[in-house]
């Protein structure tokens, strides 16, 4: 409905709109609200979703999911608040939704500490056999499936893999548009 641009945000948990106060027990940020608009009655019958579109700014969620019917004041405040406002299905209850969204949220960050675990012990592995950063550099290629490029401290390239897949030209190109040295230094520092 609103926001389109804003769906890459990460979301951290899902929140349901309760229909007795706090309407919203602990929002922390980046949360997905989720509101049944039956339930923003019973809590307040005057009270529009726009002013909880407005409210849920200071919150910092990254997206509002609504059950129900969509006003075009609350398209407005979600537009000028930068958040994504998404309509849901009538099909399921607003609480499933609500679970299962926090299950794909707990059961990503499970399957990606995994992943970084496994890459570390096969990391570990490559150089416990000898490996230098060649075979670490093929490793990973395989692992994430894209092309790697490894670099020295000076910014010329240390070892790479899967850039063979590519026309000579285009991996020219690839190698010619790494960022000097004084740019690198300057990422790493503001990452520290």
């Amino acid at each position: 409905m609103a926001g389109d641009e804003y769906l890459q945000r990460t979301v951290s948990w899902a929140c349901s709109l309760r229909p007795s106060p706090p309407a919203f027990p602990k929002l922390e940020g980046d949360e997905i609200a989720l509101i049944d608009m039956s339930d923003l009655r019973r809590l307040d019958s005057k009270m529009g979703l726009a002013r909880v579109v407005n409210s849920l700014r200071n919150a910092h969620v990254t997206a509002i999911a609504v059950l129900g019917p969509v006003e075009d004041a609350a398209i407005q405040a979600a537009k000028a608040n930068r958040v994504a406002l998404l309509q849901l299905s009538n099909a399921e209850p607003l609480v499933q939704v609500e679970r299962a969204v926090i299950r794909l949220i707990v059961d990503r960050a499970g399957y990606i500490a995994q992943r970084a675990a496994e890459l570390q012990h096969q990391l570990n592995q490559v150089a416990l056999d000898g490996g230098g950063i060649d075979p670490i550099a093929a490793h990973l290629h395989t692992f994430i499936q894209q092309p790697v490029l490894i670099l020295r401290d000076n910014g010329n390239v240390a070892a790479s893999a899967g850039l063979e897949d590519f026309p000579e030209r285009r991996q020219q190109a690839i190698i010619g548009s790494l960022p000097n040295i004084m740019t690198l230094r300057s990422w790493v520092a503001t990452r520290a």
